[in-house]
């Protein structure tokens, strides 16, 4: 008796289960998708900030001196966080469909805002690469190529669902993405060689 007593209860609790609702995830609205692009504005800012305290050459650090292992740390968990943020994005943005000529619009403000503040935080990284040889090139180099990754999945995904305005947010785009290819040059190898020659 006990036994059809459970037997009844597991039945019960299995067909509960089965007519659940799947739960189907949301895509992201505008505001939303603003809210994240904002957030990412801001973190560039942020990095920039850090980047920018590192010191030059006049201050405490000439090309031929070796920089201690702290000196980029906050710069290269700068980029790791940058990373990790534009991943939960990325997650987000999946199953969004293109938005009214409206909301586009408000989109891509917040997408050329975005993007202008990150390739001027890339152009400061190419800005202080000479102070760094040898060991310390490649965790920069390995952070940027990682965000350029992101960067342009995240970016084409905007592009994706901002139709009105698509033309203004790729060439904002292109500009970010130069910005970023040439501070990936610059923490290369070669393009220690001469920045301006190479990179």
């Amino acid at each position: 008796m006990h036994f059809s007593i459970i037997a009844t209860g597991l039945l019960s609790i299995a067909g509960l289960a089965a007519a659940a609702p799947t739960v189907e995830k949301r895509a992201e609205t505008a505001q939303q998708l603003v809210t994240d692009i904002n957030a990412l504005t801001t973190q560039s800012q942020n990095l920039q900030k850090t980047i920018l305290a590192v010191p030059t050459g006049n201050t405490a650090i000439s090309k031929r001196q070796i920089p201690t292992p702290q000196l980029f740390e906050a710069s290269i968990q700068g980029l790791q966080q940058l990373s990790r943020t534009l991943q939960d994005d990325i997650t987000r943005q999946q199953g969004t469909q293109p938005f009214s000529d409206a909301d586009a619009q408000t989109v891509c403000t917040a997408y050329n805002r975005m993007a202008t503040t990150q390739a001027d935080l890339f152009r400061t990284f190419t800005g202080k690469s000479g102070l760094l040889e040898g060991f310390f090139l490649q965790p920069v180099a390995a952070g940027l190529r990682q965000v350029e990754f992101q960067i342009d999945t995240f970016s084409f995904g905007v592009l994706d669902v901002v139709p009105v305005c698509m033309e203004s947010a790729s060439a904002k785009k292109e500009s970010l993405d130069t910005a970023l290819s040439q501070a990936i040059c610059a923490y290369t190898p070669a393009g220690t060689l001469g920045v301006n020659v190479f990179c």
